[in-house]
């Protein structure tokens, strides 16, 4: 019985733990994206060729968020 309330306990706190990193993550990125533009951001990785790939990888797996979600204005 010790053993399934552990379990028990560790889901919770796991699931705490990235709800609250999802949410500080998505944040982060909202503010990033109101004070610099999304077409800035391109034309930047775009003239870094192969580099600028490895740098949109990079980006792309620390914020595995879609982009879509976000309104376009």
């Amino acid at each position: 019985m010790n053993t399934l309330l552990d379990t028990l306990w560790y889901f919770c706190y796991i699931t705490v733990e990235l709800v609250v990193l999802f949410i500080v993550i998505t944040a982060l990125v909202e503010i990033i994206l109101m004070y610099i533009p999304q077409e800035k951001i391109s034309k930047k990785i775009e003239k870094a060729g192969f580099f600028g790939n490895v740098i949109a990888a990079g980006f792309g797996a620390l914020t595995p968020f879609c982009a879509c979600s976000r309104h376009s204005k």
